[in-house]
């Protein structure tokens, strides 16, 4: 069973506000990389294992509620299965005003010890097919649909937010650009918005290419259907 790391002695000290959005110390960040590429992912081998209850409401907060029942769905599964601790967050179904006055949608964001990532999610039935730049969704009566990779979509969204909230006075006190770790180096100022994508429908086919698959995640097969 794949075990995650604990970050929660180090993350905590950044506290409960936006200051959770920055790094958490190298080591933990290696840790932490090195379980979240072996996530579940279309690409991977090994199962996410979530927890035994959903997030709590503390720690999960729903903007507003999704009007579509395959995103509250989407959301719900990610509930039940992301960690329920400290110093994880997680925001729901928002909108954002980026600099430029445009308004972005996001699905979910997820605050973590080391990164932010901004999730998509798309609950397209039947099958995908593609690359880095275009998908193919054959829908199920069989009719064929090409769009953009919603990668490159939530890439701009997740520039976007960040380039926002590095502008917020939470974010330029002095004390969370000069903090240390516990091997005594200084901590990387800043932090990074990483965006993925979650194919959330279980009976998708996937027949996207390497470079397509690149961020995309889906969920763990039903073991009723194997």
């Amino acid at each position: 069973m794949l075990e995650e790391p604990d970050c929660t002695a180090d993350a905590t000290r950044s506290g409960r506000s936006v200051s959770a959005l920055l790094r958490a110390w190298n080591r933990c960040t290696r840790q932490t990389r090195h379980y979240a590429r072996r996530l579940r992912g279309l690409s991977r081998t090994e199962p996410f294992r979530g927890g035994e209850v959903a997030v709590s409401d503390g720690r999960w907060v729903e903007v507003t509620n999704s009007e579509h029942a395959h995103e509250r769905a989407a959301l719900n599964f990610l509930r039940e299965r992301l960690p329920d601790r400290e110093p994880f967050r997680y925001w729901s179904n928002f909108t954002f005003q980026a600099e430029d006055g445009r308004r972005y949608e996001v699905d979910l964001l997820v605050v973590t010890p080391t990164e932010v990532f901004l999730v998509e999610i798309k609950s397209h039935p039947n099958r995908i097919d593609g690359d880095a730049g275009t998908w193919v969704w054959t829908t199920p009566d069989g009719k064929r649909r090409s769009f953009d990779n919603p990668l490159r979509l939530a890439g701009s969204k997740a520039k976007k937010l960040k380039s926002l909230l590095e502008h917020q006075d939470a974010l330029k006190d002095p004390k969370l650009r000069n903090r240390r770790g516990p091997d005594g180096r200084q901590m990387r100022p800043g932090f990074f918005v990483r965006e993925v994508v979650f194919l959330s429908d279980p009976t998708l086919k996937v027949g996207l290419d390497e470079l397509g698959r690149s961020d995309v995640y889906g969920p763990d097969p039903d073991p009723a259907a194997s």
